[in-house]
This record gives C-alpha cells, sequence and structure tokens, in this order.
C-alpha cells in the first residue's frame, strides 16, 4: 500500500495541437491521414473524460489553427507578415504549405471550431502556444527577429479570439531562444525531460527511451520549489511522453505505459513534486487506445487527489506560484 507524504504532488498535463502543421516540413500530411481525419473526434472524446475526472489540461495550439480561413493574395507565402527564418525543404517558403483557404475546404490547416470546444468545456483549460506555423527554433537561420514574429503573430490571433497566451511548447521540444519567452508575453514553457540519455544523438535517445519504457523506469518528476526560472518563464520540464503503438512500439503493451506513468506519480506524491505528462491529440486520434491508458493513469491521479495528495494543474498555474514565491 502507498504510504503517502505530508506534502502533495502535482500533476500536470499538455498537448501538442498542432493538425497538418505538425509535419509541414518533414512528411506529407497525407501519409497520417487516418490520424488527422480522426483528431477532432479524438479532441471531443478527450474533453469529456477530462470533464469526468475534472482534470484542468495546457492545450498548446499552433496560432494558424485560431483561423478559419486566409489566402495566398500575397503569393506563395500566406503570411508575409510573419517571419520564418528558414524554407522548407523543398526550398518553397515556410507557409506555401498553407493551402490559403478555409477550414471547410482544407480543415487539416484551421481549427478556430477545436479552439471553440476547449474554450467552452469544463473545467476551464488553458490555451497555450505552440508557435504560429510548427516552427522549430533550433535552426541556424532562426533568430530572434523571427522568434519574435511568430509570437507577436500568436498573441495577435489569441487576442481575437480572447485568449491570453501564457505557455509556450516548443515544435519538436527543441529548446532554443528560451530566454526571450518571458519578454514576449511568456511566464512558462515545457523544457526537455532531464534524463542521463537526454543529450545522446537523436537515433541513440530513441532506442534507449525505448528500453526505458520496457524496464518501466520511474519517470523524472520535479520539486516544485526548485523549477529554473529563465528571464521571468518558468521552465515545467516533461516528465513522459505517452508514446503512440506506432512502429515497433506497438510491440510494447499499454499496460508498460500505464505502470510507468503511475510510478512517477507515486514519486510525485511522495516528494512534493511535479509529473508532467504529454502528447499529442491526433496520436489519439489515428490510435484511440491511447485514451483508454489515459483514462487508466486520470483514474490514479484521481484517487490521489480524492486523499489530498496531490494536485491536478495548468502549465500556468503552477508557473504563477512558482514565480509569487508560493513554495
Amino acid at each position: 500500500m502507498v504510504q503517502f507524504a505530508s506534502m502533495a504532488g502535482t500533476f500536470v498535463l499538455s498537448l501538442d495541437t498542432e493538425l497538418g502543421w505538425g509535419t509541414v516540413d518533414k512528411y506529407n500530411p497525407s501519409k497520417y491521414l487516418r490520424h488527422l481525419e480522426g483528431t477532432r473526434d479524438a479532441i471531443s472524446r478527450l474533453l469529456g473524460l477530462f470533464a469526468t475526472y475534472e482534470i484542468p489540461v495546457t492545450w498548446a495550439m499552433v496560432g494558424h489553427l485560431f483561423l478559419n480561413e486566409c489566402d495566398h493574395t500575397h503569393g506563395m507565402d500566406s503570411h508575409p507578415d510573419v517571419e520564418t527564418g528558414r524554407k522548407l525543404s523543398n526550398g518553397l517558403p515556410w507557409h506555401s504549405a498553407d493551402p490559403g483557404t478555409n477550414r471547410i475546404t482544407d480543415p487539416f490547416w484551421y481549427g478556430d471550431d477545436i479552439l471553440k470546444m476547449i474554450l467552452e468545456a469544463k473545467p476551464r483549460h488553458e490555451i497555450g502556444c505552440h508557435t504560429f506555423s510548427h516552427l522549430p527554433f533550433d535552426h541556424p537561420d532562426v533568430d530572434a527577429t523571427t522568434v519574435a514574429s511568430q509570437l507577436s503573430k500568436c498573441h495577435q490571433v489569441a487576442s481575437v479570439a480572447n485568449v491570453k497566451l501564457r505557455s509556450f511548447v516548443f515544435p519538436r521540444n527543441r529548446i532554443r531562444h528560451e530566454d526571450l519567452l518571458g519578454e514576449n508575453g511568456f511566464i512558462s514553457y515545457r523544457g526537455i525531460q532531464e534524463n542521463w540519455y537526454a543529450k545522446l544523438p537523436l537515433h541513440l535517445r530513441r532506442a534507449v527511451s525505448l528500453g526505458d519504457r520496457i524496464l518501466c523506469l520511474t519517470p523524472t518528476v520535479y520539486p516544485r520549489n526548485k523549477l529554473h526560472i529563465r528571464n521571468g518563464a518558468v521552465n515545467i520540464p516533461a516528465s513522459m511522453y505517452l508514446m503512440p503503438p506506432d512502429g515497433v512500439r506497438k510491440f510494447l503493451p499499454g499496460s508498460f505505459r500505464v505502470r510507468q506513468a503511475e510510478k512517477g506519480l507515486v514519486k510525485a506524491v511522495n516528494s512534493d513534486a511535479i509529473f508532467h505528462l504529454w502528447f499529442h491529440p491526433w496520436n489519439a486520434g489515428g490510435t484511440p487506445i491511447i485514451e483508454d491508458w489515459l483514462e487508466r493513469i486520470l483514474e490514479k491521479v484521481s484517487n490521489f487527489r480524492t486523499n489530498n495528495a496531490l494536485r491536478t494543474m495548468t502549465m500556468e498555474q503552477v508557473a504563477d506560484e512558482r514565480l509569487e514565491g508560493a513554495f
């Protein structure tokens, strides 16, 4: 039987919400047609799950998804006012992938209906930022001016929807220019998971990560009073990615993922720390079994919370407490 510490842990869940923009620079979105077509229904089901268990979530949305439509009146670059610093691998402007139409015609590129669903849901969720067009900030041609342009446009489209963006998630978790977030209106960001293999080359990191999951090693949790603050923005690092069952990972039983998350929750409860889970809604769009795993995790969260051993918070709420010195 779990022995609870006198202090309480914290559970944070962030969702990278990107639709077609998530693969704009590397893949043909049609390759993920099943995932993209299922994303809206998955989001609706997820919101129902969060309502049942009263879990507030940080939805990190690509800024372009705030739109219902746009056009190509300026040529191939549908948003010349937004700097990207780099082009696609085919040499075309980054925004050339934008069809310049509307949500009805091309629903993978616009998501004002998704934003509306989230804003109307209970409990109150946080809308975070995932850049305007899923632009990885680690490219050498992405400089401070580019970052400021992307973030400014996100604030602009958010203000139209009466949304205040305060939390940021880096596309592909490629952390760069985090020192610029505070001066651009953000108080928190999701840093990379802090473990011994985090800085290995990507191919090695993926292999070791799979071994980590097979062994169900306890995820990293983060003491609330030691969260690092960089130029006014609190780093709330990831603890665990709820991996979809694709590729070789489909051979890993879902129970392993659930067990690993439960170990992270127990550690957070017993050390006054944060367990930060994340995934993409489109993961559930293509493989709904993820929702079953998530529900088992949320049941554990709910049980801990009932015993006053765990709090559920958004990234914004955690950052507010840290900046106010509440812990």
